[in-house]
């Protein structure tokens, strides 16, 4: 096994979204991250330039492992069909260990990300924490007899005085977050609005 650390989003793209978007619903997150890393917004994080991206291969050059972190987030990775052995993930964490790269913590399925934190913390000699247990839901089907009011748009410039509430309410109803994130900056939101983009329900008026 040859552990691979990238310096380039385009190849480290061209190696591993075809393994990771055969599992597109597990793999929403690196899947984001790369798509990002593809795209000419480079504000705050999303640089690819300085983030973790490697892989673990076998000797023909078969990934076995696929990882990625965009400072200052965590780090979260994918073996391939979801299957692995200690020994793969030794490689994986020796690896970055030799990279310089500080990993803040861990977003991953179980039990993958507990034999990770497991091996990881021993090298390191430190202990890991289970901050929160999360689950990963799939719309696989759409029930169209189910009527909604309004439509679905991109917010603008316009909503840019309820964008931070409604974001703030949207993290509360889903348990992700407290009032904090109403202190995010007005750089910050305006960039959402113009990049992401966000979008909103709007109600028709009677």
């Amino acid at each position: 096994m040859r552990f691979n650390l990238y310096n380039n989003i385009s190849s480290f793209y061209t190696d591993v979204y075809p393994i990771l978007v055969l599992h597109e619903a597990q793999n929403t997150l690196p899947l984001g991250n790369l798509i990002i890393g593809m795209s000419e917004d480079k504000h705050d994080w999303r640089n690819p330039a300085n983030w973790l991206m490697a892989t673990v291969t076998d000797d023909r050059g078969g990934v076995l492992l696929t990882a990625i972190m965009t400072p200052p987030h965590r780090i979260t990775f994918y073996a391939t069909d979801n299957k692995y052995n200690e020994k793969l993930l030794e490689c994986l964490i020796d690896g970055i260990l030799g990279t310089g790269f500080i990993i803040p913590g861990i977003v991953n399925a179980n039990p993958l990300a507990l034999n990770f934190a497991e091996i990881f913390c021993a090298k390191k000699g430190i202990n890991y924490l289970i901050s929160k247990n999360l689950r990963l839901y799939e719309l696989t089907e759409v029930n169209s007899d189910i009527s909604m009011l309004g439509v679905l748009r991109p917010a603008k410039e316009s909503d840019m005085a309820f964008v931070p509430y409604w974001e703030d309410s949207f993290c509360h109803d889903c348990s992700m977050a407290s009032a904090a994130n109403t202190m995010q900056s007005e750089e910050y939101y305006r960039h959402s609005i113009g990049n992401k983009p966000i979008f909103w329900r709007q109600t028709a008026l009677p």
